[in-house]
C-alpha cells in the first residue's frame, strides 16, 4: 500500500482553476485588488488549516509563459502560506507538465545513470524534493498526482479524494477510450489511465500552448483560444481547409480511387462523389474538435452548472465522477471498501451532487472575461476533521458572496 499521498491533517482547504497569467483571473486583473482581496477573505473567514491544496490549473502553461506565471504563483503561495502549515500542489491539464518534470526529475534524472528497467510509476506519488519546492520558503511545498487524499479523524471512515477533474471528462481520456473500444484494452489503475493519456494531454495543453510563444499573439493555443472566445474562427477554418486540401484530401482521393480499381462494385464516380463529401464535411469536423479541445468550457451561469456539458451538474457528470472514484479505489487497497467523496474543479462551475447527502463537489474557478458582468464561481473549500465541507465564495475586494456547509 502506498500512503504517501494520504494527508496527515486535522483540516484542509482547497482551491483550483486560477489560471494565473492567462489574462482573466480575478486574482491578477490589473483593475482588481485580487491578492489583497484574497488575504482579507481568508482572514475574515478565519481559514487556518494544516494543509492548503492547490488543485490544478494554477499555472496556465497552455496560455502563458513560465516567466509570466511563476511570479504570480509565488505571490499566491505567499498569501496562502499565512493560513496553513503545508501546501500540496495537484496538477491539472493546463499545468500537467509540472507533474512530468517533478516525476521524471525524481525517478529518472536524480538517480541517473541508474535508470529503472521500466518507466517509473506516473501516479500515486508525492514529492517534497522537487523544483516546485523552490516556490515557497515559508511552508513545506509538495506535489502529488493525480490525487491527494484526506481521511478526517471523526469522519466515520470517509475519505476525500482531491483531483483536478480532467480525468472525469472524455476529452482528456481520449487515448484510453480508444484503447478500450478499439483494442479491447483494460484500464485497471490510475497509472494505466495516466500513461495512456499523458502524451495527448501534453501535446494540447503544453507543447502546443508553448509553441509560438514570443512570435506574437501569445502563442498557438492562445491565438486559437482568442479566436474561439471572440466568436470569429474564419482564420482557423481557413487554415484547416487549406491544410486538408493540400495534405489530407489528395491522400483520401488516391485511396478511394485505388479501391475503385480493385473492387468492381465501387465505380469511379462513387469514389469522386465520396471525395467531394469528405472535402466538405471533414474540415468542419476537425474544426469542431479543435474548438472543443481548446475551449472545453461554455457559458452557463446557473448555480451548480457544469461547463463540461454546459448544463446542470447532472447524472451524466456524476456517473463520470463515480467511474473515476471506482478506478481510484481499485488502485489503492486502503480505499477499496471505504466511503469516498470527490472534490474536483476543471469545469469552472461550483456544484454539489447530489444535493442530499453530497459526495461529489466542484469548487468552481477564478476566471472571467468581464468581472463587472460575470463574477466567477471562485470558491475556497474547507474540510474539517468531522468531514464537514464549508464552501466559501470569493467576491470583489475579498467580500464573501456565499457560504454553504455540507455534513457527511
Amino acid at each position: 500500500m502506498n500512503d504517501e499521498t494520504l494527508l496527515e491533517a486535522n483540516s484542509v482547504a482547497v482551491l483550483s482553476d486560477t489560471h494565473l497569467a492567462a489574462g482573466n483571473c480575478v486574482l491578477d486583473l490589473k483593475h482588481e485588488d485580487g491578492m489583497g482581496g484574497l488575504t482579507r477573505f481568508l482572514q475574515e473567514n478565519r481559514i487556518d488549516v494544516d494543509v492548503f491544496i492547490l488543485m490544478g490549473d494554477i499555472f496556465d502553461l497552455a496560455l502563458a509563459t513560465y516567466a509570466e506565471t511563476v511570479p504570480r504563483v509565488q505571490r499566491l503561495v505567499e498569501v496562502l502560506a499565512n493560513h496553513c502549515r503545508r501546501i500540496v500542489y495537484v496538477p491539472g491539464n493546463h499545468d500537467h507538465h509540472m507533474w512530468l518534470l517533478a516525476n521524471e526529475g525524481n525517478e529518472i534524472a536524480q538517480p541517473f545513470p541508474k535508470c529503472p528497467k521500466d518507466f517509473p510509476p506516473r501516479t500515486e506519488r508525492s514529492y517534497e524534493d522537487s523544483f516546485l519546492s523552490k516556490i515557497s520558503s515559508k511552508v513545506p511545498f509538495s506535489v502529488s498526482y493525480p490525487n491527494v487524499y484526506f481521511r478526517p479523524r471523526k469522519g466515520g471512515g470517509r475519505t476525500f479524494v482531491f483531483h483536478h477533474g480532467h480525468f472525469c471528462e472524455d476529452t482528456y481520456t481520449l487515448v484510453s477510450d480508444i484503447y478500450r473500444a478499439g483494442f479491447d484494452g483494460v484500464i485497471s489503475s490510475l497509472d494505466g489511465l495516466e500513461s495512456l493519456n499523458a502524451g495527448w494531454v501534453e501535446m494540447v495543453w503544453y507543447h502546443l500552448g508553448q509553441s509560438g510563444v514570443g512570435i506574437g499573439a501569445g502563442g498557438f493555443v492562445e491565438s486559437l483560444y482568442n479566436q474561439i472566445r471572440e466568436g470569429d474562427t474564419r482564420k482557423l477554418e481557413q487554415g484547416i481547409r487549406q491544410l486538408y486540401a493540400t495534405k489530407v484530401g489528395p491522400i483520401v482521393y488516391t485511396w478511394l480511387m485505388e479501391l475503385s480499381n480493385h473492387h468492381w462494385y465501387i465505380a469511379k464516380w462513387m469514389a469522386e462523389w465520396a471525395t467531394k463529401i469528405a472535402n466538405r464535411v471533414v474540415p468542419n469536423l476537425i474544426c469542431g474538435a479543435i474548438k472543443r479541445s481548446v475551449v472545453s468550457h461554455v457559458e452557463d451561469t446557473s448555480l451548480g452548472g457544469s461547463a463540461l456539458r454546459g448544463a446542470a451538474l447532472d447524472e451524466m457528470l456524476a456517473a463520470s465522477c463515480r467511474k473515476y472514484l471506482k478506478l481510484t479505489a481499485a488502485s489503492r487497497i486502503d480505499l477499496a471498501d471505504g466511503k469516498l467523496s470527490l472534490i474536483f474543479g476543471h469545469t469552472h462551475r461550483f456544484g454539489v451532487w447530489p444535493t442530499a447527502h453530497p459526495t461529489i463537489f466542484n469548487d468552481g474557478g477564478w476566471i472571467t472575461d468581464d468581472p463587472d458582468k460575470d463574477w466567477p464561481d471562485a470558491f475556497v473549500f474547507v474540510v474539517d476533521d468531522a468531514a464537514t465541507v464549508r464552501a466559501l465564495q470569493f467576491g470583489k475586494d475579498g467580500a464573501t458572496l456565499n457560504t454553504f456547509e455540507y455534513s457527511q
